[in-house]
């Protein structure tokens, strides 16, 4: 059947994480039936149904829509994963649906139910409004239904990042941690280590501060022409060295502001903006003006610029350029932020069909598909060490560096209105690296702070208003927010 291979397929793609981090979750969830529906052969642990999950008369033909987004070789694989499974269904049909962006797709989710695609993709920044919406169903009781072996094919941060409400809300299906790429053509780690210069070691599988400030250093003494490294003024690029200096991001859980005052945060500043600024070193706003990092990257002009497993095939087809990756360089320790996306389940009366088919998509024969086009790092541990991700024959060489950074990736806040308050502090941010002087760090670094608090705390009252005026937030829409962006 099916259903009893896509079972074995997926063998250990569900970790002992994945109870560990629901063991709140009862072991005799009333959900936990597949039901009796179009399943292709699966078979019900109970013999009803859970009361809000109907199904499909026993024998009807189902259709099924799969809700995407991505580039054209992304939905062409998408588009592969459902006509394997299609070939074997036998009352089960999978229709693909795919948009440009998860903007556009989040759009489609506000729909009517009847237009919604039954099993969709979305990324993890998205999944506070999904589940406040209730336009998914939660998983751990449909998967526990079919009988899946909980092996250790997932990372537990993965698992985390898509769980909420004592419940797995999505399945993990991509994790790709921002790492550092490089061009060896202007970086030249044996030479620099014949030199006495402080560089990682062969394996390329981790570095320090003081490695990477002596390669950008290097990279512009040895070819005058182009810029050791280029860093965004934005909460995302900037994040991973707050963490990496041992600090924390954001004040509170959920978060009530940024945290950039923080000690610890301001002596991390301290020690990385010298060199991430450096005007000698980093691109001028004249040539930020002309084209962004990645482009001077391309160009050959630019040894390092931060970046997803998403950018490997835009750099693969850049003739003649030469590039590999590094973990974000530590300083107190490792860390990184991330990109997640997890496959969802709408609810409704074709949820048990549903979960079968993203049991097969989760399998190691369905996340081949998609980790050989080179966008996505897959979830599955299995698939994540497997030829069809690491490509040994294709740039970049060092691409376990991605999996050896996912248990360091810093899950960020998923925050209602952390989008405004970013883009409230963004002078601020830019400041920080492009500004011909900062002047007072502590102070910018409290500007920051309270700035974002107006929109992040809602208890929140300006320091010169009375305490019976009303708060910065009071009008704020409840769409605001970074699920509002089709980014």
């Amino acid at each position: 059947m099916l259903r009893d291979r896509a079972v074995r397929l997926a063998g250990a793609a569900l970790a002992t994480t994945l109870a560990l981090s629901l063991a709140a979750c009862s072991g005799d969830d009333p959900d936990a039936s597949p039901g009796s529906g179009a399943t292709d052969g699966a078979t019900s642990s109970t013999d009803e149904p859970a009361p809000d999950t109907p199904t499909v008369p026993p024998g009807e033909q189902v259709e099924l829509t799969f809700g995407v987004f991505g580039t054209e070789a992304e939905v062409a694989a998408y588009q592969d994963v459902v006509d394997a499974y299609n070939a074997q269904a036998t009352s089960v049909e999978v229709t693909l649906r795919s948009w440009p962006t998860r903007g556009r797709l989040l759009k489609a989710l506000e729909g009517p139910a009847e237009q919604r695609p039954d099993v969709y993709l979305l990324n993890r920044r998205d999944l506070g409004r999904v589940v406040d919406d209730g336009v998914n169903r939660s998983l751990f009781g449909l998967l526990q239904a079919r009988d899946i072996s909980y092996g250790d094919g997932f990372s537990q941060r993965s698992i985390a990042a898509f769980s909420a409400q004592d419940d797995l809300q999505c399945i993990p299906y991509g994790v790709s941690p921002m790492v550092m790429y490089y061009n060896p053509d202007l970086v030249d780690f044996a030479d620099m280590r014949e030199r006495g210069l402080p560089a990682p070691d062969e394996e390329l599988d981790s570095w320090d501060w003081q490695e990477m400030a002596a390669a950008v250093r290097y990279a512009v003494r040895k070819h005058p022409r182009a810029r050791g490294i280029s860093i965004s003024p934005d909460l995302e690029s900037l994040a991973p060295f707050l963490y990496a200096g041992g600090g924390q991001v954001f004040e509170g859980d959920p978060p009530t502001s940024l945290n950039f005052s923080d000690g610890t945060n301001v002596d991390t500043l301290a020690q990385v903006l010298p060199l991430l600024r450096n005007p000698n070193l980093t691109l001028s706003d004249d040539q930020l003006a002309k084209a962004d990092p990645v482009t001077w990257f391309e160009r050959g002009r630019l040894a390092m610029v931060e970046g997803y497993r998403s950018l490997t095939p835009r750099l693969r087809e850049v003739r003649g350029l030469h590039f590999d990756v590094l973990p974000m360089p530590r300083l107190d320790t490792d860390a990184t932020v991330g990109e997640q996306e997890g496959l969802c389940v709408s609810p409704g009366p074709k949820v048990q069909p549903a979960a079968d088919f993203l049991v097969y998509a989760i399998s190691d024969e369905g996340m081949s598909t998609i980790a050989e086009t080179g966008y996505v790092v897959p979830a599955s541990l299995g698939v994540a060490r497997s030829e069809s991700f690491l490509q040994p024959d294709q740039q970049p060489m060092h691409a376990g560096v991605f999996n050896a950074a996912v248990d360091d990736i810093q899950l960020l806040p998923i925050a209602p209105r952390l989008k405004r308050a970013e883009a409230l502090v963004a002078d601020d941010l830019d400041l920080l690296l492009h500004a011909p002087v900062i002047g007072d760090l502590q102070s910018v670094t409290e500007r920051i702070d309270e700035t974002s608090r107006s929109v992040l705390d809602p208890e929140y009252v300006p320091e010169d208003e009375s305490t019976d005026g009303a708060s910065p937030t009071d009008d704020a829409s409840p769409s605001d927010g970074e699920t509002s962006s089709d980014g």
